[in-house]
């Protein structure tokens, strides 16, 4: 139990950091370039992240579409906020495990001005992390 709430005040520690940085940004609509999509679009992009991704050659439309597909599903506003507090509730990301991942990620990618590079480099950190559990997961069967 007090576990519990170590790792949910740490998670929102560190979304309410990332809330606080992100509203430096000028506001920028990461959709502004896409006329929508559908949630089958949607989950098939983010599904299929390739593993070996070029961050530095991934072109700002990209990152544009990728930062729109995340708010989307709601998990960044306009503002930059991260918000997964519903998921965490709801059980579909287990806050346990992505703790450390968040603060890394959010590490890595604290200083980024621009809302497109920073959902992109936070979602592809994230995936990448996933891809590398996964695969190790595997290599343990």
């Amino acid at each position: 139990m007090i576990f519990t709430m170590f790792v949910r005040l740490h998670v929102s520690l560190m979304v309410i950091k990332c809330g606080i940085i992100l509203a430096q940004f000028k506001y920028q609509d990461p959709c502004e370039n896409h006329l929508g999509f559908t949630a089958e679009e949607a989950n098939a992009i983010m599904e299929n992240w390739p593993a070996n991704l070029a961050v530095s050659k991934v072109n700002r439309t990209h990152k544009c579409l990728v930062a729109c597909l995340v708010s989307y599903f709601m998990l960044l506003d306009n503002s930059g906020e991260i918000h997964l507090d519903k998921y965490f509730d709801a059980g579909i990301i287990d806050e346990f495990e992505v703790a450390g991942t968040l603060v890394r990620c959010f590490e890595e990618y604290k200083n980024e001005k621009d809302i497109c590079d920073y959902a992109f480099g936070m979602f592809n950190c994230y995936r990448m992390e996933k891809i590398i559990n996964s695969e190790s997961s595997q290599e343990e069967y």
